[in-house]
């Protein structure tokens, strides 16, 4: 049986191989760190707000895209909270990249830059559904069609772990037939 002294001398093969919590959460955000700003990848277009969160479209290769940036939000020395929520979001940007569903909008890019956190997703066509259902004289069948379409979407997230959190009908947007 082997007896210590104290806790810390318990502790000492751990710890002389373990990185400090900050050093820790750094490691875990270097796949998401990138050193590229993105005002340079995503040139400015229409800005949509401007403070504290700065949203703009951009074209890129005839695509349209929403950009969004969080200069605020970057890691914290004293801030444990702070940091599990970045890396959190982080992480389910991931989840959802990897999610491939019609119905689902695409994350282009996303990551940590020097100018702060930023998400690169298609720009969604079309009219939101609050929109769309009180100025069109739609069929019940096509309402019924729209529902399932919209749950097939939802249900493809959550299958990747993901709750949306902000789902409304200003937030669901209903493309024209060629999307």
């Amino acid at each position: 049986r082997v007896l210590f002294r104290s806790l810390a001398e318990a502790l000492e093969p751990v710890l002389q191989d373990a990185d400090t919590g900050v050093d820790l959460f750094r490691k875990k955000l270097e796949p998401y760190v990138v050193s590229t700003n993105p005002y340079v990848s995503f040139p400015l277009g229409n800005q949509l707000s401007q403070s504290p969160i700065h949203i703009y479209e951009c074209d890129i290769d005839s695509q349209s895209l929403i950009v969004t940036i969080r200069p605020s939000l970057q890691p914290s020395e004293s801030d444990e909270g702070m940091n599990l929520r970045l890396f959190e979001f982080l992480d389910k940007c991931a989840d959802i990249k990897r999610t491939t569903h019609p119905n689902v909008q695409s994350i282009v890019e996303f990551g940590l830059s020097p100018v702060g956190l930023y998400l690169v997703v298609e720009k969604c066509s079309g009219a939101s559904l609050n929109v769309f259902l009180n100025e069109s004289d739609i069929s019940t069948a096509y309402r019924i069609q729209l529902a399932l379409g919209f749950i097939k979407g939802v249900r493809s997230i959550h299958e990747s772990g993901i709750a949306h959190s902000d789902l409304k009908p200003s937030n669901v947007f209903i493309g024209t037939p060629e999307d």
